[in-house]
């Protein structure tokens, strides 16, 4: 288990599961405790040697429970994602996204048509159909996509203080395995303060350079105060 004032990561084998259903059980269950810790703005589960057959009905399970959704699932590693809770800073990048497609509108710098044809999602589900990643299943923070396209051209993931490897192995994930589809990949990551109230993230934008791999095209830092983490 690794755990920070921010966040939970809770660690699990499919190994010591019986079968489909035992697991169902115990991802539900281990779910609903994550949610029951104080003082987490964001908790996620993490399965190893999860087999593809035991995933058939995994998201009707946690829609049937609310329990959650799943993050990313890969059939070669067999490790699974699920995400239990997440606060509003968490989906911070949600609003972000949809205010700076207002503000470019406003501005001109994005015309009436071609915001017509950006399409904004949330944890939306995504199948690698070719290239390196073939089947592997993600589901990132925030997507934007156009009519018709199978992959997504913009992915944002957050996450909070220990995660930024994992947020650098996402982007790359998405821009390899996105075999050119996904054009670029911004990841936000946070570190919480409770005594200042006071809010940091590191914003990094990826992209593929000439030779087909991730490079840091930009890195920002920036500080806020945000009263909301009081309530959690």
């Amino acid at each position: 288990m690794a755990t920070s004032h921010d966040s939970l990561i809770l660690r699990y084998s499919g190994l010591e599961l019986p079968d489909e259903q035992s697991f169902h059980k115990h991802l539900v269950a281990k779910i609903f405790e994550a949610r029951a810790t104080k003082d987490v703005m964001y908790a996620e589960l993490v399965y190893d040697n999860i087999a593809p057959s035991w995933m058939e009905n995994v998201r009707e399970t946690l829609e049937r429970t609310r329990a959650g959704f799943c993050k990313s699932y890969n059939p070669f590693t067999l490790i699974l994602r699920v995400v239990a809770s997440a606060s509003s800073l968490h989906n911070v990048d949600q609003v972000w996204g949809h205010q700076s497609e207002i503000q470019w509108l406003v501005s001109g710098q994005l015309t009436q048509n071609e915001s017509d044809m950006l399409y904004t999602t949330a944890n939306t589900i995504y199948e690698f159909p070719d290239g390196p990643f073939v089947g592997i299943e993600k589901a990132p923070n925030v997507a934007i996509n156009v009519p018709n396209a199978m992959m997504p051209r913009i992915v944002f993931e957050s996450g909070w203080s220990e995660s930024l490897n994992g947020l650098r192995e996402d982007a790359g994930e998405w821009l390899v395995g996105g075999n050119g589809a996904v054009q670029a990949a911004v990841i936000i990551n946070w570190t919480a303060n409770r005594t200042t109230r006071r809010v940091r993230g590191v914003v990094e934008l990826y992209t593929l350079d000439r030779s087909g791999m991730p490079r840091l095209q930009q890195r920002e830092v920036r500080d806020m105060f945000l009263l909301i983490i009081i309530v959690f």
